[in-house]
């Protein structure tokens, strides 16, 4: 009986909760009974633990201490790690100041150091369906420092959807959201201020002042991370699988936070999925095949 539960928590049973779990928040997202940002955010959670499970399970149960305990440490720090980054990215709290920009008009900030602004804009209805761009120019005034630009654009593209054998039709694709990270030089209290927007879009822009953290945090990790765990899996005769999961799962969430505004949609989980895999899975199986195990192990 022990030997029966043992192997079927190191084979199927994890991925199995996990994926139900994913299937569930996907259901209750769609319908509306949970709020689509925290049913994305914690099927990418779900996801992560997904990606890294199968190429690690080999050395969770092995019998070397060698493989069995920095494997358990290293996925458990880095699951733990990235779906820290990513809730706090993408559920972020209540922002610490919020409103509604006009032109001239500006918001005060407290002082900080690290700010993410996210920018909100609607677009004015246009019966012609074209592909449209609007910018606006927002600028951040600090004392004693010159004002930091905040340039940013709106899109509106339609595109043809299939549906099934009826054939296509044409949707539209918002996207009118944007997130800025600013640095300070040090701690100063700040004004926000929207110098312009363009005439397609509506008179104001919603904005939303979150605190930042270091730019440099999350890259310097994991390039620590992906690179110990290169060489760990050389030094152990590994194919190369558990290192190309960490980077997909790593990459997976930068692209987020990069790219994906604060209470994500599905659409925006679709993309950083693929755009970790593009990214991760060559750079991956590049490094994996250049890297020879004499300069490791």
């Amino acid at each position: 009986m022990r030997t029966m539960l043992v192997e079927a928590l190191g084979s199927w049973v994890p991925p199995t909760v996990a994926g139900v779990a994913a299937v569930l928040l996907t259901i209750g997202g769609l319908a509306g009974v949970i709020d689509e940002g925290v049913a994305v955010t914690w099927i990418g959670c779900a996801l992560l633990f997904l990606v890294l499970f199968s190429p690690f399970r080999r050395y969770f149960f092995s019998r070397e201490p060698w493989e069995r305990y920095p494997a358990i440490a290293f996925a458990s720090l880095w699951l733990v790690g990235l779906a820290t980054v990513l809730h706090r990215h993408d559920l972020p709290g209540a922002p610490m100041r919020s409103g509604v920009l006009h032109p001239g008009e500006g918001l005060s900030l407290p002082a900080g150091r690290r700010y993410a602004i996210l920018v909100d804009g609607h677009f004015k209805r246009n019966e012609a369906r074209g592909n449209r761009e609007a910018r606006y120019h927002l600028a951040l005034a600090s004392q004693g420092m010159p004002p930091v630009p905040l340039d940013g654009a709106f899109e509106d593209t339609w595109a043809r959807q299939r549906l099934g054998r009826r054939g296509s039709t044409e949707v539209e694709v918002q996207h009118t959201a944007v997130l800025h990270r600013v640095e300070l030089p040090d701690a100063r209290t700040s004004t926000l201020r929207l110098e312009s927007l363009d005439d397609s879009l509506e008179p104001s822009l919603n904005v939303a002042v979150y605190p930042g953290f270091p730019w440099w945090l999350l890259p310097a990790a994991g390039l620590a991370g992906l690179t110990a765990l290169l060489a760990w899996e050389k030094w152990r005769d590994g194919d190369g699988s558990a290192a190309m999961a960490a980077a997909v799962t790593y990459f997976g969430v930068y692209a987020t936070l990069n790219w994906v505004a604060p209470h994500p949609t599905f659409r925006s989980l679709i993309g950083a999925m693929l755009m970790g895999g593009i990214i991760g899975l060559p750079l991956s199986a590049l490094a994996w095949w250049v890297v020879p195990r004499r300069w490791l192990a």
